[in-house]
């Protein structure tokens, strides 16, 4: 019997992710246990399209291509799916889920309406889908 582990997605504010970048990036040892811990447990970062701006709302195109080669060094991650933005979402593209979800199913458990509505939008796969810098980029203009 093979038993199938279920990955836990770990939504960290972008302020601390742009934090365990900079620490990383300076070889901090502890930055790089975490994000060692990260990519080789069960938990893998949460990335929504308001991390995604924030993490490109930076002057120098250098530290952007730089914090997306962070990104993409994670392995895989989960992000919200669903937006008009490239491939990355935001918790309003969840909630309007959530929402066509319920008028779908109706009058239901209120587990069952959260499990299906994130089945829906909550994507997991590569960290490149994230860093992606054809569009991760692009986005900054946008800020």
């Amino acid at each position: 019997m093979s038993i199938i582990v279920q990955p836990r997605a770990l939504s960290l504010d972008s302020s601390l992710i742009i934090k365990l970048w900079q620490e990383w990036e300076n070889g901090d040892g502890i930055a790089k246990r975490l994000v060692e811990k990260i990519t080789s447990s069960e938990t893998r970062l949460l990335f929504t399209l308001h991390h995604i701006s924030e993490l490109v709302a930076h002057e120098s195109d250098s530290v952007v291509e730089r914090r997306s080669r962070f990104i993409a060094k994670l392995g895989e991650v989960f992000w919200i799916g669903g937006s008009e933005f490239g491939n990355v979402g935001d918790f309003l593209d969840l909630a309007s889920a959530e929402l066509k979800t319920w008028m779908r199913l109706g009058d239901v458990q209120f587990i069952r309406l959260i499990t299906e509505a994130r089945e829906e939008v909550i994507q997991f796969g590569s960290s490149m889908n994230v860093a992606d810098l054809t569009w991760f980029t692009g986005l900054g203009q946008l800020s």
